[in-house]
């Protein structure tokens, strides 16, 4: 799957009017390089956070008639979700980056210490238990990813929905209230892909996704449709 990256912050600086666009793979850390028409090597950094994405894919999965396959990305995109409610969290608390690297490498491959974080994370800041998913939905997950299900398109529409709104839910109380820390743990992840990759400068690019927006799960999935075959190449 492929987005469109069409931005030459170059052409722009020299008042080139230049609207060459380019497909580019999606990448793991949204780092995309591409050499415009003009001949100028442009880097861009996208950002939108991992879980976005993913939910994204599991939609055009679905879109494309791939429905166990959504559901892969679906699930992938609720695990990422949890690290972004952590991260932000840790940021809201201002406890030192390195130390919180340091802690996170110890849960990093396990993705059920990293629910158990999330749960009481969410509990220390709101003094409540955390909204927790139905078993059904869970056990669902485990028999497409673990046991080889073939699922119906129907059942994946009901398990994204599902997603949709739990993620959605949380994801608004975050908005509302940790706008900075949303900020903040953003640019500090950016800064650590930038460094990794030796990258001096970029330019930054957005794009709208289903969980950007604050639609139902059928106005958001019917918005996609429509997008999609401007943003996303296969």
């Amino acid at each position: 799957m492929k987005i469109l990256v069409g931005i030459c912050n170059q052409c722009a600086f020299e008042g080139i009017r230049n609207h060459n666009v380019s497909f580019q793979e999606i990448t793991d850390e949204g780092i995309y390089k591409y050499t415009c028409s003009k001949g100028h090597e442009v880097t861009m950094l996208l950002g939108q956070e991992k879980f976005e994405l993913l939910f994204e894919m599991g939609a055009m999965a679905l879109i494309d008639g791939y429905p166990r396959e959504a559901v892969t990305s679906f699930a992938a995109s609720l695990e990422r979700f949890y690290e972004f409610f952590i991260r932000v969290m840790i940021e809201h608390k201002q406890i030192d980056f390195d130390e919180f690297q340091k802690t996170w490498k110890l849960v990093k491959v396990q993705s059920e210490r990293q629910l158990g974080a999330f749960y009481f994370l969410y509990l220390n800041e709101f003094k409540q238990a955390p909204p927790k998913l139905d078993n059904d939905l869970v056990k669902f997950r485990n028999d497409v990813t673990h046991k080889g299900l073939i699922p119906k398109y129907d059942e994946v529409i009901n398990y994204s929905k599902k997603l949709y709104e739990y993620i959605s839910k949380i994801l608004s109380i975050l908005k509302e209230g940790y706008s900075d820390s949303i900020r903040d743990a953003r640019f500090k992840r950016e800064d650590i892909t930038m460094k990794k990759h030796n990258i001096q400068s970029s330019g930054g690019m957005s794009i709208p996704t289903m969980l950007s927006s604050n639609e139902t799960f059928e106005g958001a999935f019917k918005q996609l449709k429509r997008r999609a075959q401007f943003i996303y190449s296969k």
